[in-house]
């Protein structure tokens, strides 16, 4: 997954660009089981000097596990 990274005046931009098929498969299942509920955003600082960033995005109760077939 290709990730870019942009700040602006008034917000942050994360975009993502899937790779490969697999990875096609998990955006397309984000958009479809996504809720508005962002859970947290972390950015940790380790010992070693790296930094690691996640953001957490709420998931329906009941999403959908199968996406149609990929060509």
């Amino acid at each position: 997954m290709k990730v870019q990274f942009a700040e602006y005046n008034g917000c942050f931009n994360i975009n993502l660009e899937p790779e490969n098929k697999e990875e096609t498969i998990q955006l397309v299942r984000l958009g479809i089981n996504k809720t508005k509920e962002l859970r947290g955003i972390y950015v940790d600082a380790y010992n070693n000097k790296t930094l690691e960033a996640s953001i957490v995005i709420g998931k329906k109760k009941n999403p959908i596990t199968q996406v149609g077939r990929i060509k």
